[in-house]
């Protein structure tokens, strides 16, 4: 009896350490999808945030811009060939889409959005002009991320580790915090529930204008400056605000 009973179990510790080795790589496979899922997905608070000491989002600095920001245009950000963009406009996306599900990072987006007050469409007609939403986007010009912030601008609004512009979280964050300076200088009211009708404002455009040329060339020109390349974003960013406003 104890033959037997010593026989069956070394056949059932066989055999699950067979099903351990054949699970084994599908569960390895499922982690590694996981982990290129929600380094492009909405949900970027799954990954390790370092704010590195952020100041108040109400504490602007006091020192003037820089003159090389101020007074610098942004060059289009460049991809990786395996780059996965989101560009609804040229996708074709059907209305109904769901902007928590289908739109990427979008719960950092609300968040700031809501810590920041700041329009949550003009935030995602930003970041989709900046970088379609690759958070690995640079320039030759040294802007980092989703919303392709320059180091020097970040670390004049209060980022102590530039290091961590790579960071969704902390990209949005300091992207969307600029876009408050840019309101402060150009805008009046309320920045954080922007409607369509309100892309004719001068102040709204010149904000606009300003994350492209810098608010040095907005105030040199009082106005949009006559760049194409800035005529063009402002064109493209109402585009995509409309877009997501409508959803």
């Amino acid at each position: 009896m104890r033959i037997a009973i010593a026989i069956i179990l070394a056949t059932v510790l066989f055999n699950l350490s067979t099903v351990q080795s054949k699970v084994q790589p599908f569960d390895q496979l499922h982690r590694i999808s996981a982990d290129i899922f929600a380094a492009h997905s909405m949900a970027p608070e799954l990954q390790q945030e370092n704010t590195d000491n952020i100041a108040d989002f109400n504490d602007m600095p006091s020192t003037p811009l820089l003159d090389e920001i101020a007074f610098s245009i942004r060059h289009k950000a460049e991809h990786d060939l395996d780059a996965l963009l989101f560009d609804p406009l040229k996708m074709n996306f059907n209305k109904s889409i769901s902007k928590d599900s289908d739109i990427p990072f979008m719960v950092s987006v609300v968040k700031e959005s809501k810590a920041q007050s700041v329009d949550l469409e003009l935030i995602l007609s930003v970041i989709e002009k900046e970088s379609q939403f690759d958070p690995k986007a640079h320039s030759e010009a040294g802007a980092i991320g989703l919303m392709q912030v320059l180091p020097c601008t970040a670390k004049w609004l209060g980022l102590k580790d530039t290091s961590q512009l790579w960071n969704p979280d902390v990209n949005i964050k300091y992207g969307v915090k600029y876009l408050r300076y840019l309101w402060k200088q150009f805008g009046k009211g309320d920045f954080s529930k922007l409607k369509t009708v309100d892309l004719q404002n001068e102040g709204l455009r010149k904000t606009i204008a300003a994350y492209n040329a810098g608010p040095g060339n907005v105030k040199k020109y009082n106005g949009v400056p006559p760049f194409r390349e800035t005529i063009n974003y402002l064109e493209r960013v109402s585009a995509s605000f409309e877009y997501y406003e409508n959803l």
